[in-house]
């Protein structure tokens, strides 16, 4: 059952822009890009199969059948470890570039095909909402490519070695990182050390999430929480509450949220036990995880509704969003301005200072606010709500 004051909370959060989405592997699931452990039972297979792994490397079968062990123990990330040395022949990473290709998994995809038709409405949910940036563990880079599509995106670290600082002083929003690098760049975050190296040493990256979780509300998306992150928050609640009782510390620091099923109730409970995490949850009746996109559309109108009864939009910008919601499909700039004066009696006059130019200021000024997008390949202003009802 969602809270009525976590869902306000974090609604506010996204109407100031403070929000950082968190996306994790189950966001891009409906493309059949694998999660964690199924990856992982995958690698091993395939390297199982290589017909002359036994020939060449004797007591590779050996270490596969350690990372088989460590893999059904839950053990993930040394299951990874072990795949690793057995490989050899340096084959991890060509499986890996296959299995999380978005061209086979999403663009290639008949635009019918069932997983592209909820990967694409789970994008452009997502993208509708105004964050300050996006952070994911992903390998793939489908939601990169959306956003730099959708948000013209620019402000992009593809790997953890390099710009997560800049990225967090810049403010050119919203700004993407890959926090496990991607298949474009390789130097994946996939073995024990790699993980230790990101996170136990002295990394930017330890660094990075600290300071994220400070400035920003983080939703997580998509991703599991309960280990590392809650840790996390632990330690930089105590680190800010240290002045206070243990009683009076326990919300030192705002929640950060977590979109989560229906079925997870368990799950929910213990994340809100924590004191650091709020949830809010969405249908997941037929396994699917159908309610996802409707809670984010959800989310992404009441932002918008926000803003417009929250005065933030003059009668200018009013209008120009009036015209841009009548059509689903968008309209040109030209016809935006043509409908804008038309929209004026002869007998109005117009407002000081207001210009063909000034109407396009004001175009972007909506883009921002996340009110309305650009369809790049059509040259077309349209609004991400009128579209979401298109049929």
């Amino acid at each position: 059952m969602n809270s009525p004051g976590d869902k306000n909370s974090l609604l506010r959060s996204l109407s100031a822009g403070d929000c950082i989405a968190f996306i994790g592997a189950g966001f891009t699931a409906p493309t059949g890009m694998l999660l964690w452990k199924p990856l992982l039972q995958k690698l091993i297979d395939a390297l199982r199969d290589d017909p002359n792994r036994a020939i060449q490397e004797p007591h590779s079968l050996a270490i596969l059948s350690h990372a088989q062990s460590c893999l059904n123990e839950g053990q993930f990330a040394r299951a990874a470890s072990a795949i690793r040395t057995a490989d050899q022949s340096h084959l991890v990473d060509e499986y890996l570039d296959e299995l999380f290709d978005a061209n086979t998994h999403f663009h290639n995809k008949r635009k019918t095909d069932a997983g592209r038709v909820e990967m694409a409405a789970r994008l452009e949910a997502l993208s509708s909402l105004p964050w300050a940036g996006v952070v994911t563990t992903n390998y793939d880079t489908l939601v990169l490519d959306s956003f730099i599509h959708s948000k013209g995106c620019k402000n992009v670290c593809y790997t953890p070695s390099s710009g997560l600082g800049p990225i967090l002083k810049s403010t050119d929003r919203p700004f993407f990182v890959h926090l496990h690098s991607n298949i474009r760049t390789r130097n994946l975050i996939l073995t024990e050390d790699d993980y230790d190296q990101a996170y136990l040493a002295s990394s930017p990256v330890q660094t990075f999430l600290e300071a994220l979780f400070l400035r920003y509300t983080v939703v997580f998306i998509g991703t599991k929480v309960e280990d590392r992150f809650v840790e996390m928050r632990r330690q930089l609640q105590l680190m800010f509450g240290q002045t206070e009782s243990p009683r009076k510390s326990q919300n030192v620091l705002p929640p950060e949220y977590v979109l989560l099923p229906s079925t997870d109730n368990d799950r929910g409970a213990y994340l809100r036990s924590t004191s650091g995490f709020r949830t809010i949850q969405y249908d997941n009746k037929t396994g699917q995880h159908e309610g996802l996109t409707p809670l984010l559309n959800e989310l992404a109108e009441s932002v918008a509704e926000r803003k417009r009864r929250g005065g933030l939009l003059d009668d200018v910008c009013a209008k120009i969003l009036k015209i841009v919601s009548e059509k689903p499909e968008g309209y040109s700039y030209s016809d935006i301005r043509t409908k804008f004066w038309a929209s004026f009696k002869s007998s109005q006059k117009h407002p000081a200072n207001l210009n063909d130019r000034e109407i396009g200021y004001r175009l972007y000024f909506l883009i921002y606010q996340g009110l309305v997008a650009l369809d790049e390949e059509r040259d077309v202003f349209y609004s991400p709500v009128a579209r979401r009802h298109l049929v």
